[in-house]
């Protein structure tokens, strides 16, 4: 199943966080960059990992982390040279 546009723009958010920060951002701080509730958070990035987007470890904090291969064509996940910054 295909990302909804809000799902995509989570997802790259997230994922330029992540290679920004070298942490993943929380729930918190996802619900604050996209000024919605973090229960509606939780339910993007559960079907983020459902898509094999996102994994994520229960019940650890900060604990979002990237696939090495892209789940939908199997190529190698490599941080891009420009990160997308917008919004921060």
């Amino acid at each position: 199943m295909p990302m909804t546009e809000k799902q995509q723009a989570i997802y790259d958010w997230v994922r330029d966080y992540i290679w920004r920060q070298g942490i993943s951002p929380t729930l918190d701080e996802i619900a604050d960059r996209f000024a919605v509730a973090k229960p509606t958070i939780h339910q993007h990035i559960e079907s983020l990992v459902q898509k094999g987007l996102i994994i994520k470890q229960p019940k650890l904090a900060r604990s979002l982390t990237l696939p090495d291969t892209c789940p939908t064509c199997g190529a190698k996940m490599t941080q891009p040279e420009e990160i997308n910054t917008d919004g921060e």
